[in-house]
């Protein structure tokens, strides 16, 4: 038997990894904003 029969890792494509950095970046800046508008904002 050859090592080709092995199940490979699956490897994301360069958009899929791009589009989960630019998620990653959007919930980060999406939260600090948040919390800086909860501290200038009081709601009664």
């Amino acid at each position: 038997m050859s090592d080709n029969n092995q199940k490979e890792k699956m490897h994301a494509p360069g958009s899929f990894v791009i589009a989960l950095i630019f998620l990653a970046w959007f919930m980060t800046v999406y939260f600090t904003q948040w919390l800086a508008l909860s501290k200038n904002w009081t709601v009664y």
